[in-house]
C-alpha cells in the first residue's frame, strides 16, 4: 500500500517587513500532528492549513508525524528555512512509501 504525504509551507514577507507567514496545508487523507523545531502546533486535520507568524530572520524546520515521523523530527521528511535567504516562495514536500 502506498502512503501519500504532501505538505506545503508558504512563506510571505508581512508589510513593513515585521515577519513571515507560513501558510502549512495538510493534503494527506489522514489529519497530521505539526511540529516547528520540536513544539507541536497541533494537529491539522486532511485537508487544512494552519497559519503562523514568525520572525522573518526565523530559522527552523516545519516537519510532521506523518508516515513515522516522530515529534523530534526523526523519521520524517522536513522543510528547512534559514532566515533570510527564504525569501518571498514555497517549498513543497512530497513522500511517497
Amino acid at each position: 500500500m502506498r502512503a501519500l504525504f504532501s505538505a506545503a509551507a508558504v512563506a510571505l514577507l508581512l508589510p513593513g517587513s515585521l515577519g513571515r507567514v507560513y501558510n502549512i496545508l495538510n493534503n494527506c487523507i489522514q489529519g497530521i500532528n505539526v511540529y516547528i523545531d520540536g513544539k507541536s502546533q497541533g494537529r491539522v486535520p486532511s485537508g487544512t492549513s494552519i497559519v503562523r507568524n514568525l520572525p522573518k530572520d526565523w530559522s527552523g524546520y516545519i516537519y510532521s508525524d506523518a508516515n513515522g515521523g516522530r515529534a523530534d523530527g526523526s523519521n520524517g521528511t522536513k522543510a528547512g528555512f534559514h532566515g533570510e535567504v527564504s525569501l518571498l516562495g514555497c517549498f513543497f514536500i512530497n513522500v511517497v512509501s
